[in-house]
């Protein structure tokens, strides 16, 4: 029986510039591999935590300097009313605006 050229002569080989990979360097490279992962995992979590550190630190001082502020607001309000404790009784004419301000001066900083 003659061949012709239009029949499929595919023997499923191909050529090459550098022997299979043995299985034993297929372990090896896996497990470099796996080693690999391992540090960047850790290099990873280290990154996570210290982003996490820096965000809490941050939030930290925020609050601590929001909250001296309304410190700021109110000492002064209650060390004026400690004044003469001898005395059973306020004078505070007109204090309603007064307050106001300062509850608006409170809760910008508290709310903003």
């Amino acid at each position: 029986m003659a061949t012709s050229p239009t029949d499929d002569y595919d023997f499923g080989f191909s050529f090459a510039d550098q022997e299979p990979a043995s299985p034993a360097a297929t372990q090896k490279n896996n497990e470099e591999i796996a080693a690999l992962q391992l540090k960047i995992d850790s290099l990873l979590d280290a990154q996570e935590k210290t982003l996490e550190t820096a965000l809490i630190k941050s939030i930290e001082e925020k609050y601590k300097a929001k909250l001296k502020e309304v410190e700021g607001m109110i000492l002064p309000l209650l060390i004026n009313l400690k004044k003469n404790p001898e005395k059973a009784y306020i004078n505070w004419p007109n204090r309603g605006p007064v307050i106001d301000k300062q509850i608006e001066r409170i809760t910008s900083v508290t709310r903003g």
